[in-house]
């Protein structure tokens, strides 16, 4: 018995010894997903001939006895550090397979599947050896050979050593001749473990080369974690790709003139490819290193684990010449070989990556060992054929293998959720036009290097190319299409208003008749009129006014603050404003022609009935719908009736609307949604739903309004169908819908999942269109279908409708490739005149198309995304800081611009993050002067002055100050996110005091996210919106059995005054007398503590 590093060896070990930095790595790896077939080697060759089974199993014992890495095991459990223990014997398993009853087509197979079961059934990697062989006959004298070892003992440079010492023995047993003795045994792999550890500490290096870099470099062209399922449930497959002699000559040709290795320009060429794909100029790349270093004598004939994995961080110099950067590319690889032999662990732990978050997702890895000509010149006996090393799987999503020859190898292991059989195809092509132009554009920039081929690029563009409509140019206006429907059905219902119900005919009356009296007021072509109306009949009898006199309607939703309407109307320099007598008390224009329809109705109910003549055509203006403004205000988008009829245009050979649907107008009209909704009904002769504000905000009573009117068509944003899912799926009544379409903000696929399996796909369909107000609504169109079930986190908008182009652009306006992530730009006839007294924003978002000669133009939309397989979009965010939270969208620089309207407040910044319910919320970090104190409550109240009730955010967060990035922008990303605790409201807390406020209590605090809530904190003031409300009301309605209307919470907003008024709608069921002392209770409290506060 003897001692070693502290630890006891007992009978039967030879050894014990710390593990290597490369070592310790894949033990936690095999470990942590020990079925996964990661570091699990294989090798495999075909041995014709006389084959001596007994002689075969007296090599191997040799080999396993020369080599103390082939007994070794590996304990972890009750030690400090993992240690490799060498065991004095080991004996390795050798199976006999009889494959000769498979046919020579059934074999390939029968070995593939063989391998792949064989890899992951793994080892237990306490139990030496960590080896196993397997013959499998196939014919009399004819073995395949199969070689299966984990990587934690061999390395690639061992594989040749260890078959070269079974070659020889097995060729001495087999035919009886004496042993060499010239063959000496290599240094154990022990002396390598005592070397590193002599080695002198390199965290100083490794801080100074990573710093400052935080997060892993995206690949670009995968599919991003987020959108996988099992995160666990990785598939590891690979696939290899030649280059040509000619190109793989001119590459060789090239490093030697240049004093290159290969790696160094395969290294450099990935680096800039993958700058490329994600955008980035600072890259991070794994690669891996030998670890036999020349300081080791003898090193090359060691075997055992030695290679290391080790990141390269290459900065990508657009403006340096090709050699120039290459060369210091390889002076860095140089230098940093004396720094090779921390753990990756390690080398994690001294950068500013997170840990959990990987230093990098690819790797690139050389192999220069020659195993098959080396074995070539070992006499064996049987014939040595098909020889294959199967390569390593890492845990990494991508690993390159570049295996040199007279054609160029790469070989892709990736995780099989990630990548497409079409997406690795490109990534060689892009990776090979990238080395050629590398070599032989060697004095050009490196930003002059294109991915794609001249080829490719016409292919792309030419898949972007829009596909010509045939409408005239001179077609009808879509208030004529209206007029159109009048004339062929006047008495079908054209609108419906909670009781009231207008057919075609008498809508179109009222209509006409409001019209000839706006003619008369001067109202025509290219006229801005304002309509501030409630939902209501008038709203949509305004707006067909309007459009009859000739005029622009400009859409003003009466919920927003006065300030902000006011500057809408000012802006847009309207003439008249038509609204409702309770409206207009609110906006007290005093400057302007005022028509209260409600109360001046008799002033235009003598004119005429008749339609109007044709005032307008395609290139008028229409309408004006204010989003957002980054710069604080809000900026007018202006659309004419051909943008309009164009949508519709479009979408006519998707649909087959017609007189039988019934639509629902669920959006304010304000909101360009509303446009799809309205015209849709009513050019085609359908009904029209005007969805009351209560049903918007309750899914019970939307549904009850769908089926009560037997609605088709469901226009809805994905945030608030996610609620209404909650409802429907519990309904055994199947709705009459024939569709529902998303729009307003991405859709998360996964979200749809109950409705999958509780209505199926087809009824009703669900159909995903993405659109921007910019852009007259929808852009997009993509039919959901089961190939998209089970669902992951992708948002999948489709293809460009017709006449509608989409091109997806780099920062020099250049197309770029599939699944390359670029900014979208939309062109065709539905896109905006442009924006309203805003020349210079304008031309800014509305440019020259550099593909069109006939002064074609595209609008830049800010929003992220890629072509993927069929040149489907993907939609994949925002590039600037505008948002969307329940469809509307939000510039941040507004709502941060008012929030720095408080003098309070020095500086804000607002961002998106998701509650625990996955919803998305609006958040506020707050900087404020350091002597004054401010609270939720007045946050709220003056943003409600200034901004409508979806701009405030839901959560304020107070800060010191906010985060930036190292080029001092704020980084919005790092923004403190809002804790489970109760915000600062201004108000005392208190305490439940009876069993039902302590019920509601933990009630509020699971739909908002707290822990804990008081009885008069206001639900707002707390982060609320609209959308919880719903979820509220629905436990309250199921937990007390009480019908409260959605309204009251909007009433009754603190869980003491929800408390009464759940005790009120049971006071008629109740004993009056409990009730009466309930009430006495809860008042006598509040005395005491109005006397205690005092």
């Amino acid at each position: 018995m003897k001692r070693n590093s502290g630890v006891q060896i007992m009978k039967g070990v030879e050894d014990i010894y710390p593990l290597s930095p490369m070592q310790q790595g894949m033990l936690f790896h095999s470990l942590y997903a020990p079925n996964s077939g990661a570091y699990i080697e294989q090798i495999t060759c075909r041995f014709e001939g006389r084959l001596d089974l007994d002689a075969f199993e007296g090599a191997w014992r040799q080999v396993l006895k020369k080599h103390p890495i082939l007994r070794t095991a590996f304990l972890w459990e009750g030690l400090d550090e993992p240690l490799q223990v060498i065991r004095e014997n080991a004996e390795i398993t050798i199976e006999i397979l009889d494959w000769q009853v498979l046919e020579r087509n059934e074999l390939g197979q029968r070995l593939s599947l063989f391998l792949e079961t064989d890899r992951c059934k793994g080892f237990d990697i306490s139990s030496a050896p960590l080896t196993r062989c397997f013959l499998a006959k196939v014919a009399p004298d004819n073995y395949e050979f199969i070689w299966t070892f984990h990587h934690l003992i061999l390395d690639g440079w061992s594989i040749p050593l260890v078959l070269r010492d079974f070659f020889v023995a097995y060729n001495q047993l087999s035919t009886g001749s004496e042993p060499v003795t010239t063959l000496k045994n290599p240094r154990p792999y022990r002396d390598y473990i005592a070397w590193l550890q002599q080695q002198p500490e390199e965290k100083g290096y490794w801080q100074d080369t990573l710093r400052g870099f935080s997060n892993p470099t995206p690949l670009g062209v995968d599919l991003a974690p987020r959108d996988l399922g099992d995160k666990n449930g990785a598939v590891y497959k690979e696939t290899s790709f030649k280059m040509s002699t000619s190109v793989t000559e001119g590459l060789e040709a090239f490093t030697r003139q240049q004093q290159l290795t290969m790696n160094t320009l395969v290294l450099g060429a990935w680096a800039l490819l993958l700058s490329r794909y994600c955008g980035h100029k600072d890259i991070v790349i794994g690669a891996t290193v030998s670890g036999r270093s020349p300081d080791l004598s003898d090193a090359n004939d060691m075997v055992g684990m030695f290679v290391n994995t080790l990141p390269v961080r290459i900065k990508i110099e657009d403006d340096s010449d090709v050699v120039g950067w290459l060369r210091r590319l390889q002076a860095q690889l140089v230098e940093a070989r004396q720094y090779e032999h921390s753990s990756l662990v390690q080398v994690h732990g001294w950068s500013d990556v997170p840990r959990g978050v990987p230093l990098f997702d690819s790797i690139v890895s050389f192999q220069n060992q020659p195993i098959a000509e080396v074995l070539r010149t070992i006499e064996f006996g049987p014939e040595v054929n098909s020889f294959v090393a199967h390569h390593t799987r890492t845990t990494y999503p991508l690993t390159l293998v570049v295996e040199p020859d007279t054609e160029l190898k790469l070989v892709m292991i990736y995780d099989n959720r990630r990548f497409t059989d079409s997406s690795l195809e490109q990534i060689f092509e892009h990776l090979q036009t990238l080395l050629t132009a590398l070599t032989t554009h060697c004095e050009c920039t490196l930003s002059s290097l294109s991915i794609m081929s001249q080829v490719e690029r016409n292919s792309v563009l030419g898949q972007m190319s829009p596909i010509q409509a045939s409408l005239a140019e001179r077609s009808p206006c879509v208030h004529h299409l209206f007029e159109q429907q009048v004339e062929k059905s006047p008495d079908s219902i054209a609108l419906v208003v909670q009781k009231q119900r207008l057919s075609y005919r008498e809508l179109n009356i009222r209509a006409n008749q409001l019209a000839h009296y706006l003619m008369e007021q001067g109202v025509g072509p290219e006229k801005v009129v304002a309509i501030c109306l409630p939902r209501s009949v008038d709203t949509i009898v305004a707006i067909l006014a309007v459009l009859k006199a000739g005029g622009t309607y400009l859409p003003l939703d009466p919920e927003y603050p006065r300030q902000r309407l006011l500057h809408m109307f000012q802006d847009s320099q309207a003439s008249v404003l038509l609204t409702h007598e309770t409206v207009d008390d609110k906006l007290k224009l005093r400057d302007a022609r005022v028509i209260c329809i409600d109360k001046e109705h008799t002033s235009f109910e003598a004119f005429s009935e008749s339609n109007p003549p044709s005032r307008s055509g395609p290139d008028n203006l229409m309408y004006i719908i204010y989003t957002s403004g980054s710069s604080g205000r809000p900026k007018g988008s202006q659309h004419t009736h051909g943008n309009v009829r164009a949508l519709f245009d479009a979408t006519d050979k998707l649909h087959q609307y017609d007189k039988s649907d019934v639509w629902t107008m669920f959006h304010s009209f304000a909101f360009d949604f509303a446009v799809w909704e309205m015209w849709g009904a009513l050019r085609s002769g359908g009904q029209l739903i005007m969805v009351n504000e209560q049903a918007t905000r309750s899914p019970h009573e939307l549904f009850e309004l769908l089926q009560e009117h037997a609605a088709t068509v469901l226009s809805i944003t994905p945030s608030v169908f996610r609620q209404f899912i909650h409802h429907a799926v519990e309904q055994d009544i199947r709705l009459p819908l024939k569709q529902v379409i998303f729009g307003g903000e991405a859709l998360d696929f996964r979200s749809l999942e109950p409705w999958f399996e509780k209505y199926g796909f087809n009824q009703p369909s669900l159909i995903n269109m993405y659109g921007i107000t910019e852009t007259s609504v929808h852009v997009t169109h993509r039919l959901i279908t089961t190939d998209d079930y089970p669902a992951n986190g992708r948002s999948l908008i489709g293809k460009p409708l017709n006449d509608l182009h989409a091109y997806i652009l780099d920062d020099e306006l250049q197309p770029v490739p599939r699944y390359v992530e670029g900014e979208l730009y939309i062109g065709g006839r539905q896109l905006a005149r442009g924006y309203l007294n805003r020349p210079a924003l304008t031309a800014e978002r509305f440019l020259p198309s550099p593909f069109s000669k006939s002064g074609e133009r595209l609008y830049r939309t800010g929003d992220r995304a890629r072509f993927v397989d069929g040149m489907e979009i993907e939609y994949l965010g925002r590039i600037d800081n505008q948002i969307k939270i329940r469809g509307f969208r939000i510039e941040t620089g507004e709502v941060e611009a008012t929030i720095r309207g408080l003098e309070q407040v020095r500086d804000a910044a607002v961002a998106v993050y998701e509650d625990a319910s996955g919803d998305k919320r609006m958040l506020a970090n707050l900087v404020t002067e350091s002597n004054d104190s401010l609270t939720t409550a007045e946050i709220r109240g003056f943003l409600a002055k200034r901004l409508p009730a979806h701009m405030i955010p839901s959560r304020f967060v107070f800060t010191e100050s906010l985060p930036v990035t190292p080029n001092g922008k704020v980084d919005r990303s790092a923004l403190q996110i809002p804790t489970d605790e109760r915000p600062e409201t201004g108000g005392e807390f208190i305490a439940p005091r009876n069993d039902l406020e302590q019920e509601l209590a933990e009630i509020w605090c699971e739909v908002l996210g707290l822990q804990s809530v008081g009885v008069r904190d206001d639900f707002f003031e707390l982060g609320g919106h609209s959308l919880q409300v719903t979820s509220l009301i629905s436990r309250v309605r199921d937990t007390y059995q009480v019908d409260l209307p959605l309204r009251r919470l909007f009433e009754v907003t603190t869980i003491e005054s929800l408390a009464i008024a759940i005790l009120h709608s049971h006071s008629e069921e109740t004993n009056p007398d409990l009730i009466d002392d309930i009430f006495a209770e809860l008042e006598n409290l509040g005395v005491q503590e109005h006397e205690g506060q005092d």
